[in-house]
């Protein structure tokens, strides 16, 4: 798996959001390499010190999370898989 975690890791930007459809369209790239790529959308497991939950999204192989080192479920509520 290691040969799709630059293509489905964020795209290089200092402290800037992601777009959505940046991810849709890597995790659609992947999928027409034959991976069994998916994007995932979630919220904080906990809401911040204003009281809010901030949404993330994130690709998923086989239900394993690319581009991060620690199970998204720890620290997020996944809400769908697209």
């Amino acid at each position: 798996m290691d040969g799709v975690h630059g293509l489905a890791a964020p795209a290089p930007r200092a402290r800037t959001r992601f777009l959505p459809g940046d991810l849709a369209a890597r995790a659609a790239a992947l999928r027409a390499a034959g991976w069994p790529a998916q994007l995932a959308i979630g919220a904080d497991s906990v809401p911040d010190q204003t009281g809010t939950r901030h949404l993330h999204a994130w690709i998923e192989i086989n239900n394993t999370p690319i581009g991060t080192s620690l199970p998204t479920d720890t620290y997020l509520t996944p809400l769908t898989h697209f």
